[in-house]
């Protein structure tokens, strides 16, 4: 899709408002900030320094070293996950870090059997200061072909349940083929269990071929809920009329028995779902809070429920199945070569967090999709001239009693890369064929990949790998662009959630420039977040960082069979809002919006305690350009007035300081 089409979405959405009042997003038309184009850097050739590694030749060297965090694992395998993020990182009750990844310490591209896969693992006593497998080779050649498993398996989840005698236990759950298995270990130490299927994730409601498949996990203190897909993949379940529907399972024991096994959740029909399948759904829990969300791109997006620890749950209709769409539910874009009728969706990405205040919060990326343009006769699916359009990251939020739930966009694009590059590169797939172009096998968003965590305050943070607009596999505009992580925060207020700009964790961070750097030409993806941030304020997270965009998996990937590398950072919560340590006992967050801004836009100071502060406006070059003079703020909601009207187009930093304190963002001109 060219520019022109994606602007004039972009614009339409800011301002369409259905007559159900189910859709809803924000923010204006994106225009990028001019910059010069990434020069195409092989990263190939990069050597690996990390210490205790053995000489390879340079084609084996893991070309993804991580370019800001630390490596800590490998993988060959990096079809990390289908579609929705998993849990893979858990942050113990004493400050240890735990994780888990698929692992793959060979090539096995020959056929993508990949038949050494298993469970990478890796474990940092001191909250990710210094790691069990230092030298990155994880388990590869210490503990077996499988990794910590006894057996060949994939997709791991990690897990932490509370031990009967104190402590916590680590448990790995992968599937095997044959079912849905578990290794378990006192964390931090000791051997792992046999990796021994759970005997009712086989066999599934007596069908041979159903097996449990693409787990997904949450826990909360020793109860375990756990959602899975069925291995059979053409003949409808038994019991609910869907082709490889989920099912839910739950232990109150840490898994060592399950009380509820397989069971098929209200809404989970034939009218609603031909099928789920893999990694099509998300879990979390707190305390006796349970949600769980569960779709398809092509049919209904459902989120359940509970708040008396999966006892029950209440269903809601976050998408509707294409079949079952109205004319509301449709609107109209114009395009340079016509108009199209599109309906949302989402893009199966999904990640779900419940707060302390049992408040549920969705993230995936956001989609609108071409469908026929009369209701007459049905909805078709229309992919032939490429009509999935971006709509930036998706977020539902509610708790079971709420009755006007939204979708709201709260990113866009990253409005700081290349103006000039098109849409073409992450084109999308279609139904009949869909590993046709996509670089991740599946319908993917421009922003997408999201995992969340929330703190005791109830603010919410979303991680998500967003597209490098400009920095392409090819170094053109037409090859898949390579992608950044991103941070953002929201706090939550009675009827609705206030986000901040999204922050680069790639670049920003680690002040790496925004152009020209070879690591807007690493491919950062499949991000997973520990789902609780402790009363420290830090944000812990893992990623796959890749030296090609996409996954070798997919049969129209340009993504090689190489080495990849599993990484670990942390991001403090006064970073995420722009509040340095600093500055932090007098600043909540600062924000300006809109941001970009055609020239005015209001500047938001939220203040602990008053102060009076200025505001300086600077160029990229550091030049003074615009001034607000020393303004008494009082404790709390503050908003100025900052005029940029006069000033070219382009990225520009503000700083806020007073006597004590002194923090700078960034705001975009267009």
């Amino acid at each position: 899709m060219n520019k022109k089409i994606l602007l004039g979405l972009l614009a339409l959405a800011a301002t369409y408002q259905p007559a159900t009042a189910q859709r809803a997003w924000r923010g204006p038309a994106v225009k990028r900030g001019q910059m010069a184009r990434p020069t195409a850097v092989d990263l190939r050739a990069i050597d690996n320094a990390l210490p205790g590694r053995p000489a390879l030749p340079s084609v084996q060297r893991p070309a993804t070293a991580p370019l800001f965090g630390r490596q800590v694992g490998i993988t060959w395998y990096d079809l990390l996950s289908n579609n929705a993020s998993y849990d893979r990182i858990k942050r113990g009750d004493d400050g240890s870090i735990s994780i888990a990844f698929t692992q793959s310490c060979t090539d096995g591209s020959a056929g993508g059997a990949y038949p050494n896969r298993g469970a990478g693992y890796n474990y940092s006593p001191a909250g990710g200061t210094n790691w069990l497998y230092p030298n990155a080779q994880g388990n590869c050649g210490t503990t077996g072909q499988y990794g910590v498993s006894s057996r060949r398996t994939g997709f791991t989840e990690m897990a932490l349940v509370d031990r009967p005698g104190g402590g916590q236990d680590e448990i790995i759950f992968a599937h095997s083929g044959t079912g849905m298995t578990a290794s378990r270990r006192q964390k931090g130490t000791g051997t792992w269990s046999a990796a021994n299927n759970l005997p009712f994730t086989t066999a599934i409601n007596g069908v041979a071929t159903a097996t449990a498949t693409w787990v997904r996990v949450a826990t909360s203190g020793q109860t375990v809920h756990m959602v899975y897909a069925s291995g059979e993949q053409t003949s409808p379940d038994p019991v609910s009329g869907v082709i490889s529907p989920m099912f839910y399972s739950r232990s109150l024991d840490g898994g060592v028995t399950w009380d509820k096994q397989n069971i098929v959740l209200p809404g989970i029909i034939a009218a609603d779902f031909e099928r789920i399948g893999g990694d099509d759904y998300s879990i979390a829990a707190n305390g006796q809070n349970v949600s769980i969300i569960a779709g398809t791109f092509f049919e209904s997006v459902k989120v359940w429920m509970s708040s008396d620890n999966g006892d029950t749950f209440v269903v809601k209709d976050v998408y509707k199945n294409f079949a079952r769409l109205t004319t509301q539910d449709v609107f109209t874009i114009q395009t340079t070569t016509g108009a199209d009728t599109v309906a949302l969706r989402a893009d199966n990405n999904f990640d779900i967090v419940v707060d302390n205040g049992g408040k549920t919060h969705v993230f995936f990326g956001l989609l609108a999709q071409g469908v026929a343009d009369t209701l007459r006769t049905g909805v078709s699916y229309d992919y032939s001239n490429g009509s999935t359009y971006d709509l930036g990251l998706g977020y539902w939020g509610g708790t079971a009693a709420s009755t006007n739930v939204n979708v709201t966009s709260i990113a866009d694009v990253d409005p700081y890369q290349d103006s000039n590059a098109p849409f073409t590169g992450v084109a999308t797939s279609s139904d009949a064929a869909p590993n046709d172009v996509a670089p991740y096998r599946f319908p993917t968003g421009y922003e997408s990949m999201a995992t969340a965590a929330t703190d005791a305050a109830g603010n919410v943070y979303v991680i998500y790998a967003g597209v490098v607009q400009g920095a392409s596999n090819t170094g053109t505009d037409t090859g898949q662009p390579f992608r950044d992580l991103y941070v953002m925060v929201g706090r939550p207020g009675v009827d609705s959630v206030s986000w901040s700009t999204p922050l680069n964790i790639s670049r920003d961070i680690y002040n790496v420039a925004d152009g020209g750097s070879a690591l807007n030409l690493v491919e950062s993806a499949y991000p997973s977040m520990d789902p609780k941030v402790a009363a420290d304020g830090i944000l812990h997270f893992i990623w796959m960082s890749d030296d090609e965009p996409g996954n070798n998996l997919n049969a129209n990937s340009t993504d090689p069979a190489r080495e990849n590398a599993i990484c670990y950072s942390s991001v403090t919560k006064s970073r995420v809002l722009g509040v340095s340590a600093q500055a932090a006992a007098y600043v909540n967050a600062v924000s300006t919006a809109p941001n970009p801004t055609t020239g005015l836009t209001a500047l938001h100071v939220d203040m602990k305690q008053a102060a009076t502060a200025s505001v300086v406006v600077r160029n990229v070059l550091g030049r003074e350009v615009a001034r607000v003079p020393a303004t008494a703020l009082s404790r709390g909601a503050n908003t100025l007035r900052l005029d940029l009207s006069n000033l070219a187009s382009g990225v520009y930093f503000y700083t806020v300081s007073g006597a004590n304190f002194s923090l700078t963002q960034r705001v975009v001109k267009n």
